[in-house]
């Protein structure tokens, strides 16, 4: 497991002995954090109690394992395909979860610009770690403030960022 690996207390940890017709089991994955590169977690296959060894017994290849799932789904798959002594495809799924613009590992500059007279709807720079997000496609901005003037005279305004696709929640 990794540092971006989630566990959930209510899961059923033994879900994966039910396809013992192939001869290996594959251990469940649990859901990911979002990173922005391909996820590939470690895979446990097992014979019984004895553990299957990586391109000897098996080998495995990735398949959705980069974007966010939907919520509640888990989209990411990893296929695992016996070789040697060992025939059979077992497919185990797992999520990969949107990060929250709320937390530290995304950033947005403070901006600060010079009245005009005329609604100013400037856009702050937002990154995800040092990677530049994209506007209307990882995040989406609001003004809310609608008081008189609000955004056109002096004054502080608050732009709230909103996290879309790979990204949930506002700052």
């Amino acid at each position: 497991y990794t540092a971006d690996t989630v566990f959930y207390q209510n899961s059923k940890a033994y879900a994966y002995f039910r396809k013992m017709t192939e001869g290996f089991f594959v251990k469940p994955i649990g859901d990911m954090r979002y990173t922005g590169a391909a996820l590939k977690p470690e895979v446990w296959v097992y014979d019984g109690a004895k553990q299957l060894e990586l391109n000897k017994d098996y080998k495995v290849s990735y398949k959705y394992n980069k974007d966010a799932s939907p919520a509640g789904k888990k989209t990411a798959v990893v296929t695992v395909k016996g070789i040697g002594n060992y025939s059979g495809t077992q497919k185990v799924y797992f999520g990969i979860l949107p990060v929250d613009v709320s937390t530290d590992l995304v950033s947005a500059e403070d901006l600060t610009v010079v009245a005009t007279g005329k609604q100013l709807k400037n856009k702050p720079v937002v990154k995800f770690g040092t990677k530049k997000l994209a506007y209307n496609k990882d995040y989406t901005l609001e003004w809310r403030n609608t008081a008189e003037g609000a955004y056109k005279n002096p004054g502080t305004y608050v732009i709230t960022v909103v996290g879309k696709k790979n990204f949930t929640g506002e700052r």
